[in-house]
């Protein structure tokens, strides 16, 4: 930032100030005038007051015609006037000096460094007007005024405006340098959170983003291609990571250069290379899918390695009629069956794919006969205050599992459960059983122990939620300064006013609010001022990525020092290694949750946890 750019942030924020004063400033001066008519001052001065009254009035009017650098200037000068005129009539018994000194700290601060400069010139140039005026022509009541008293006033005047100069001046360097730093720590958490910071490649969110504005939020037409690397874990257990990482980045070289103009490429996840292919017909498509696999084929012959860099690759078209949303859900789920199947040939999406992903119709009902049983377990994972070596929370995760279809994750059944529309019922239920049971987890992992709740967006956002949730701790007798309902950023994305005058009324109840998958959506710093919420929960994916960059590790530090100051709990989840607990230990990070602590336990299972030597918790 330069002292232009400065001046130009500090005059528009004080526009609107300025605007409103110099009405009021007009007011001022025709009381003024008002009271001189009566008094023994000279008419001069009630005509003085008067005509300076009128002429900020006529300002007043045109003051969007105006700029604010001569608003700015105009108001010095008629404080310098005004101050002129207040020493003839009293001398340094006066405010006359006074004002005129206003007149510079206010130009000093708000005007550029050369018009300041000129000003304060000016000032000591009428300053020295008025002495030699007084001694000339012997101005009533100041002819009697000695060299002597002249001499200091002039030093101490003339001090006083260097000495402002020189605070300002070195306020001003203070306050750019800040900024500056703000810009860049501000530049680096936006790339953090729109690209890859291994390979450059734009990530999930600004895919959405961009490929909206080149449709102009209506619908195109194209493909929507993912290679996802099937078997990158092997490399890097066959080598090592930096290698896999020298691979990941020759195979984003090699995509970068499998797209047009119109085209675009992202990576999510770490592994998933993302393709829009904008107004591709079926035979071209086919032909870059060719082209693209031989290139992958040139790339493993030419690398020697001893296995194969292998892809899991899904497809879906997107025509008119279908949105760029629809069209990314659509290829995720043939993914999916990619994956699920073990297909290495490019699976495109069909209605017989999402069959197969959710096992059909016979999946959803066994879901809903499920949920009106109640046949759904809760398993809970601790969360450990690393310092202290203790359990300070648990939080509570559904697990679904049945005869036919054995365990089924909750990435599958959550989202079939929102798509049935039953997220209400799957929520209470979830409340219900949690808080029953509250007793059996104080017994087992403390008491008084917090506990976390996942709340989906629909239902948060329901009507009537808070009074449901406030009935249900009043039916279970459960403090509620123990419940911690967990969002995500979903929610903020669907209605972020209304969200948080949720949160507000879930704390009235006492219950508190915890933002989940901190830094995989939407969110940012800016975020965490806004949302009336407790605890950030930082994803796994962030914390995976965050070990081996330095701009990661500054944002960390950075969300660390806002939860600090604002009063937030900061829990990192997907802890996995002893290196990313010292690691985030050491960036100020204390309360930790995941499998290098403990998985996810049913009540009746004794608690598993890594200790120390002492007996303290990891």
């Amino acid at each position: 930032m330069k002292n232009e750019d400065y001046n130009r942030l500090i005059q528009n924020n004080m526009k609107k100030g300025f605007d409103l004063l110099i009405p009021i400033a007009a007011a001022m001066l025709f009381v003024s005038a008002f009271f001189l008519r009566n008094s023994n001052i000279p008419r001069f001065f009630l005509f003085i007051d008067f005509g300076l009254g009128l002429f900020l009035v006529a300002m007043a009017v045109i003051r969007d015609r105006i700029d604010i650098n001569t608003k700015i200037t105009v108001s010095a000068l008629l404080t310098i006037v005004l101050g002129v005129l207040s020493f003839l009539d009293g001398g340094f018994n006066s405010s006359g000096v006074t004002l005129i000194l206003m007149a510079n700290m206010v130009a000093t601060m708000l005007m550029s460094k050369i018009r300041s400069v000129i000003l304060s010139i000016f000032s000591v140039a009428a300053f020295i007007a008025l002495w030699v005026f007084t001694k000339t022509y012997g101005v009533e009541g100041l002819d009697e005024i000695k060299d002597v008293e002249w001499i200091i006033q002039f030093v101490v005047f003339v001090l006083f405006i260097f000495a402002m100069h020189v605070m300002v001046s070195l306020v001003r360097e203070y306050l750019i340098e800040n900024i500056k730093k703000l810009e860049e720590t501000g530049s680096q958490t936006r790339w953090l959170a729109f690209y890859h910071k291994l390979t450059g490649l734009p990530n999930q969110n600004m895919f959405m983003q961009r490929i909206a504005q080149k449709c102009n939020d209506k619908e195109c037409k194209g493909y929507i291609a993912i290679y996802k690397t099937k078997n990158l874990d092997i490399v890097n257990s066959i080598y090592d990571e930096k290698f896999g990482d020298n691979v990941l980045v020759d195979i984003a070289n090699i995509f970068s250069k499998r797209i047009g103009d119109e085209d675009f490429l992202s990576l999510n996840n770490g592994n998933k290379f993302t393709f829009w292919l904008a107004n591709m017909t079926e035979q071209d498509f086919e032909s870059w899918i060719n082209k693209t696999n031989s290139v992958i084929n040139e790339y493993n012959y030419a690398s020697e390695m001893i296995v194969n860099l292998e892809f899991y690759k899904s497809c879906s078209i997107c025509t008119e009629g279908k949105s760029i949303a629809k069209c990314y859900h659509r290829v995720c789920l043939a993914l999916a069956y990619a994956k699920q199947w073990e297909k290495s040939d490019m699976v495109s999406y069909n209605r017989e794919v999402e069959e197969n992903i959710f096992e059909g119709e016979s999946m959803k009902e066994s879901l809903l006969d499920s949920l009106v049983k109640g046949d759904f377990d809760i398993h809970y994972q601790p969360k450990i205050d690393v310092l202290e070596g203790k359990i300070v929370g648990v939080e509570a995760l559904a697990r679904w599992h049945t005869e036919s279809l054995g365990p089924v994750s909750p990435d599958v059944f959550i989202p079939l459960i929102e798509r049935s529309g039953k997220s209400i019922d799957f929520g209470e239920f979830i409340i219900e059983k949690v808080l029953g049971e509250y007793e059996d987890i104080c017994m087992k992992y403390g008491e008084g122990i917090h506990v976390a709740i996942n709340i989906s967006p629909t239902h948060l956002l329901s009507k009537g939620f808070v009074e449901y949730l406030g009935e249900i701790i009043e039916k279970f007798e459960i403090d509620p300064e123990r419940l911690v309902i967990e969002i995500t950023e979903a929610v903020i994305i669907n209605d972020e006013g209304y969200a948080n005058e949720v949160f507000g009324a879930i704390h009235e109840l006492g219950a508190r609010v915890s933002l989940d998958d901190f830094g995989t959506g939407y969110s940012s710093l800016n975020y965490l001022l806004k949302l009336n919420v407790d605890e950030i929960k930082i994803d796994k994916t962030f914390i995976d990525q965050m070990i081996e960059g330095e701009k990661a590790d500054t944002l960390l530090i950075s969300i660390a020092y806002i939860a600090k100051n604002y009063d937030l709990e900061l829990v990192a989840e997907g802890v996995e290694t002893i290196e990313q607990k010292d690691h985030l230990s050491k960036l100020g990070c204390r309360v930790m949750q995941g499998f290098y602590f403990a998985k996810p336990q049913p009540l009746q299972q004794s608690v598993e946890m890594v200790t120390t030597k002492n007996g303290l918790l990891y």
